[in-house]
């Protein structure tokens, strides 16, 4: 026996000296068994049927029992579907076929068995079932006993299980089969046949007697439908909406069969209606009123899908003579018959109801618009549920659509509402007592049941009503508005009583003034494109409607004030008549009248509807905070046409009355922060043309509601963001919550309560002390905590100086006293942002003196002013401090004197032997202010302050020669700052990177100190005193160290590379330049780092070895070899991330190095290798500029340099 049983399992099965039936017992028990692995046994199993499959070696009943395994669980999917595509090659075998095609019942058990398992959407099995349709269908063509098929075929499961593939993606095929099989072209006449004598005849017994195969065939399954549930496995009305939609869909050009087949559905399904009656009564099918509107719902669905003709008459269904009177019997008109009967337009409003009406417009709007006013309103009345409101609005979107579009929209709602009155009336008096009900227990559940204009006509529906109405011409305009102010006087203005108001009147007015203020919204006609008479007579309508119905409604208002939803309908429809009014006096030629008024609640200027006092007294009676929303609106819309009405005419003095009513609005604001986050034009409109007083008023506002976490997202408003003196207020705000967290702090927070200004503040404190005196009280955190989070985005950058200067001036102090890193953090980055965005940054010097921000005995406010977060530099905030100091050195030099004299060695300093010399304060700044002092002595051109900044440079270089002779660096090991491989550090994208390692600090103090040591070796350099040279020695030691270094920095790495090639003479005598290849290549390999050439595969770093043999030049010249082979070359799949200004410093470097190797060596220009690299320049120059800017580009980069003409004629030559 085999060692493996899975060998035995497959001998076994192979062995043909056992009988087929044992074998396939031995398979069925092996798939039963769970003893072996389930996937090797099965796969073995799987082939061996194949290969009885293509032997044709199984019979019918041995291929029954292989079936019967498919219902099995113990299966799994792999092996299921292995053994369906054996089965379904089994009865695509053209022998077996021949063998099947009398054993019609074995045949239908196989494929209906196999549709049964193959029920799924996943796309094998849609292939699956895709063959075994087109195998059926194949099979009943080929079939000589078509008429037995059918039988069998209609009965049991196997009609249901095929119908149930009409939801999925084989539903065509599904159509095919059944076409083919049951609703065949050559059987058309006799369905006609069939179907004419249930319509007209009293008997089917002539057509039973036939003794056809064709007509046989019809009655059976015909007898399917119209006998349901007889012959089906379950009584699911599914079936007859399955069977509906397969013959229609089979003789969907045949719209007089179509007819009188659903003559005799209407009969069976006994669907009310007078219509038409057969002559044959059948059997009513059994169904709850529910399941009969679903299946009339299909019909309808059914006949829009299939694009039925419904037009066709009874005359045109069996063209023989008939009466006058039914030749007016249409399959439409029997279709609008039965809809109506079928509605549910009593009690509980139902979703299907819904859909009926939908699916009837999109077939045809006549089916509805005849019986509209019978249809729509009790269905507007019913309440509705979520479910069912979201069907309604999509109902009525849908009729308003095609009403439109068959220009009828303009009367829709005229017609309705006479019956809409009625159904409203009719509910009155239970409206009433729910109403008394919530006034005496405020029940939720009686709330829940009271109607509203919303429920009448939705939101949505009315925004829609509006939009559809823009497309109205000028004339059709007018008309509309004269209907609708018409129906509104005459169904809601008319019927309001002396003393009470019935709750029917109140839902229309709600309704109608919705309507009307929707209208009104969109309504944007430009008179400017017709004559002035036809735009006087279209404005003359809308002062018509002004007097007449809006002054009316605004009358009953007034009188019945208690009545919230009719107060806020006039609210809402008097703003958007006051914004078209707006744009009327803005834009239109002829004028509409609106006048200034000086009360607040006064709108009679804009809206005259109603009169001075009566517009106050309703003002001051709004309290529905909705309603209070909508009245500052129009508030709003009074002060925008008072300020139109001022920009056209300059004489009109109405500032006193804007600022009260903006003033009002302000204050309202703490009561509803509502009013900032419902419409965008609000802060816009209110926060512009304020005056201080306002400003301050608001500013407290808008900071008191963001700390009670109220309004969030309001900072962020342009209204906010694009007003500077508004931005001005609230950082004054800001800082004084911040400082009434202060101790002793009361003079300053009064001081901010008022017209602050910080520099005098500074200048009568003695703010040193002041500053120090500063403590933070105790639990006061997190309100510090939101107002720095506020802060950040108010944007202080752009604020002018005296609001820098007291943002930083808080922020240093909450940072020296505050115990919290985050917010320290938080402080630091705005910080950065003031000083690095600002167009002039702060003079920090008005507020501190200079000797207490650098102070070096205590050393408090430059850590304070060190920025302790991830940034490319972190003494930022001090550098830009000594530029500053720097450039002012015309108009007050004694500053940077101090500075210097401050950073002076005293003579009992400790001298420094170590790199940790480099972390001094002191040696810090000196680096920084050396370079800016070099810089802006190149600047200027007076020779008096030119003197003084060479003098304090002199001064400066002394105790920075002094420190770099006395570090030890060749005792740094491990301090190296390049992490990781030496040439492939991944650095930044610009020259002030951001370094991520926890050295940073260490890291830029390091790449400040050699724009130092390169300034002080170019310095001593030049010099030609013997002493000065001796010093050279001192230096050489640290030239390998900021080499190593270099990656860091772009302009340090160049500048230093510079100094060593200008000076290339006077260093090559020390032994770091026995090999000047590696040197240089070592360098340029720093600025090569920079440029971050990512291929996009996986983002790796490109890496770059040593180029041992190449020369000098050639090393020189690859960044624009590299630059010009990132931007001009397979630009696909390389990815540079430089910004243009570091690009443009590269250049700038680049530049500086040509120029030095043109000093030494003015012969490389005859090089070819090196002019080509000149000329990949030149292409770079000309790609980042504009060609038609490109030549002065270059003559303004090149001016006096040597190589300008050369650079200049290579330029001419690409060109």
């Amino acid at each position: 026996m085999s060692l493996n049983p899975l060998n035995e399992l497959k001998r076994c099965l192979d062995d043909e000296t056992t009988t087929l039936p044992k074998r396939l017992c031995l398979a069925r028990n092996m798939v039963h068994s769970h003893h072996f692995p389930t996937a090797p046994k099965e796969r073995i199993i799987a082939g061996w049927l194949e290969g009885l499959s293509k032997s044709n070696k199984l019979d019918s009943a041995e291929l029954q029992k292989v079936l019967d395994w498919l219902s099995c669980d113990d299966l799994t999917a792999e092996l299921k579907c292995k053994l369906i595509q054996f089965i379904i090659k089994f009865i695509e075998n053209d022998k077996i076929s021949l063998q099947m095609s009398q054993q019609i019942d074995d045949y239908l058990r196989i494929t209906v068995t196999l549709l049964q398992c193959l029920k799924g959407t996943e796309s094998t099995n849609l292939q699956l079932s895709q063959k075994i349709f087109n195998n059926f269908v194949k099979y009943y063509k080929d079939s000589k006993k078509k008429l037995e098929m059918i039988t069998k075929f209609i009965e049991g499961e196997n009609l249901e299980t095929v119908f149930s593939y009409l939801d999925t993606e084989n539903r065509n095929t599904v159509i095919e089969v059944c076409k083919n099989v049951l609703f065949h072209d050559n059987k058309k006449s006799f369905y006609i046949n069939y179907l004419q004598t249930l319509v007209r005849k009293d008997s089917l017994d002539n057509l039973i007697a036939e003794k056809g195969d064709n007509i046989q065939s019809v009655l059976k399954i015909m007898t399917v439908f119209f006998d349901f549930p007889k012959h089906r496995t379950e009584n699911d009305a599914k079936f007859l909406r399955d069977f509906i939609e397969v013959f229609v869909s089979s003789y969907k050009n045949e719209g007089q069969m179509i007819f009188a087949f659903y003559i005799m559905i209407a009969n069976v399904l006994n669907m009310k209606q007078d219509y038409i009656t057969p002559s044959i009564t059948l059997t009513p099918i059994e169904n709850t009123e529910k399941d009969t509107r679903d299946i009339f719902l299909s019909m309808l669905e059914i006949v829009l899908s299939n694009e039925v003709d419904i037009t066709v008459r009874l005359t045109d269904t069996f063209g023989a003579k008939v009466s006058k009177v039914e030749i007016k019997k249409s399959f439409l008109s029997f279709l609008q018959a039965v809809m109506m009967g079928q509605l549910k337009l009593e009690g509980k409003l139902d979703k299907t109801t819904l859909q009926i009406i939908k699916t009837a417009l999109k077939l045809d709007p006549i089916l509805v618009e005849q019986n509209l006013e019978l249809i729509l309103p009790p269905i507007m009345i019913a309440k509705k549920s979520s479910t069912v409101m979201e069907s309604y609005k999509e109902m009525l979107n849908c009729l308003m659509e095609i009403l439109f579009k068959l220009s009828r929209g303009n009367l829709f709602i005229t017609e309705i509402l006479p019956s809409l009155k009625l159904n409203l009336m009719a509910i009155d008096n239970k409206q009433i007592e729910l109403n008394k009900k919530i006034k005496a227990s405020d029940d939720d559940k009686s709330k829940s049941r009271l109607l509203a204009g919303n429920d009448v006509f939705p939101q949505e529906c009315v925004e829609l009503y509006g939009k559809l109405t823009t497309d109205l011409m000028f004339r059709q305009n007018k008309e509309l508005l004269e209907s609708l102010q018409k129906d509104f006087q005459m169904h809601c203005l008319s019927t309001v009583g002396d003393e009470t108001i019935s709750p029917s009147t109140t839902i229309l007015a709600e309704v109608l003034s919705a309507i009307l203020s929707s209208f009104l919204r969109h309504n944007k006609m430009a008179d400017h494109t017709v004559p002035q008479n036809i735009a006087e007579e279209f404005w003359g309508m809308y002062t018509a409607f002004e007097n007449g119905g809006l002054k009316k409604f605004g009358l009953a208002v007034l009188k019945f004030n208690d009545n919230t939803p009719l107060l806020m309908s006039f609210l809402q429809l008097c703003q958007n008549y006051a914004q078209l009014k707006l744009l009327n006096i803005k834009y239109s030629h002829y004028k509409l009248d609106v006048l200034c008024t000086s009360e607040v609640f006064d709108l009679s200027g804009l809206l005259p509807c109603l009169e001075r006092q009566q517009w106050i007294d309703l003002g001051t009676k709004v309290t529905d905070s909705d309603a209070l929303l909508v009245l500052d609106n129009l508030l709003l819309l009074k002060t925008m046409a008072m300020e139109v009405l001022v920009m056209k005419n300059p004489h009109e003095d109405s500032s006193q009355a804007l600022q009260e009513t903006k003033s009002y609005l302000i204050k309202r604001l703490a009561s509803n922060p509502a009013i900032l986050e419902s419409n965008t034009y609000i802060p816009r409109v209110l926060f512009a043309n304020l005056d201080k007083t306002q400003y301050k008023q608001l500013s407290k506002s808008l900071v008191k509601l963001y700390l009670n976490d109220e309004v969030t997202e309001i900072f962020k408003n342009v209204a906010i963001t694009n007003n500077r003196l508004l931005l001005n207020a609230i950082v004054l705000e800001v800082s004084k919550n911040v400082v009434k967290c202060f101790q002793n702090c009361d003079d300053l927070a009064k001081a901010l309560s008022k017209e602050f200004n910080m520099i005098s503040f500074a200048k009568g404190h003695d703010i040193k002390a002041y500053f120090n005196g500063i403590t933070i009280e105790e639990n006061s955190d997190e309100k510090i905590k939101k107002c720095i989070e506020l802060m950040k985005t108010l944007q202080i950058s752009y604020l002018e100086e005296n609001y820098q200067l007291t943002a930083v001036f808080v922020l240093l102090a909450t940072k020296k006293c505050c115990q919290s890193k985050k917010i320290k953090r938080t402080i630091d980055g705005l910080l950065q942002n003031i000083f690095e965005l600002s167009i002039h940054p702060p003079d920090l010097y008005q507020v501190f003196p200079v000797d207490f921000i650098f102070c070096f005995k205590d050393t408090s406010m430059i850590d304070l002013l060190t920025l302790r977060i991830k940034t490319s530099n972190q003494l930022l905030v001090i550098k830009n401090l000594i530029e500053s100091a720097v450039k002012r050195v015309r108009i007050e030099s004694d500053l940077v004197k101090k500075i210097v004299e401050l950073l002076l060695p005293k003579k009992s300093s400790k001298t420094a032997s170590t790199i940790e010399a480099f972390s001094d304060p002191k040696f810090q700044i000196s680096c920084i202010i050396l370079p800016l002092l070099v810089k802006q002595r190149k600047a200027i051109t007076t020779s008096a302050f030119r003197s003084i900044l060479a003098d304090l440079q002199e001064k400066l270089h002394k105790p920075l020669l002094d420190t770099f002779k006395n570090v030890d660096f060749s005792k740094t090991g491990n301090i190296s700052l390049v992490t990781g491989d030496k040439n492939n550090s991944v650095t930044g994208h610009t020259e002030d990177s951001i370094v991520e390692s926890d050295s940073s600090m260490t890291v830029m103090v390091t790449l400040n100190a050699m724009a130092a040591y390169s300034l002080t070796l170019s310095k001593y350099c030049e010099s030609t005193d013997k002493e000065d040279v001796k010093n050279l020695d001192c230096l050489w030691s640290g030239l390998e160290f900021f080499v190593d270094n270099a990656p860091h920095h772009i302009e340090s790495a160049i500048q230093l590379l510079n100094v060593t090639l200008r000076h290339i003479k006077k260093l090559e005598s020390h032994n770091i330049f026995n090999d000047k290849d590696k040197l240089f290549t070592q360098i340029w390999f720093s600025i090569n780092s920079r440029l971050l050439k990512d291929f996009e595969n996986g983002g790796s770093v490109r890496k770059f070895g040593y180029l041992e043999e190449l020369g000098v030049i050639l090393n020189i010249f690859e960044l624009q070899h590299m630059v010009h082979l990132i931007l001009g070359f397979n630009t696909s799949h390389i990815r540079c991330d430089i910004s243009w200004p570091a690009f443009f410093a590269l250049y700038e470097g680049s530049v500086g190095i040509l120029n030095s190797l043109l000093v030494c060596r003015e012969e490389i220009l005859e090089d070819r290798m090196v002019r080509q690299h000149l000329e990949n320049s030149v292409a770079l120059l000309i790609q980042a500029s504009d060609s038609t800017y490109a030549m002065a580009f270059l003559k303004r980069a090149l001016a006096g340099s040597v190589g300008q003409m050369t650079m200049s004629n290579l330029y001419i030559m690409y060109k």
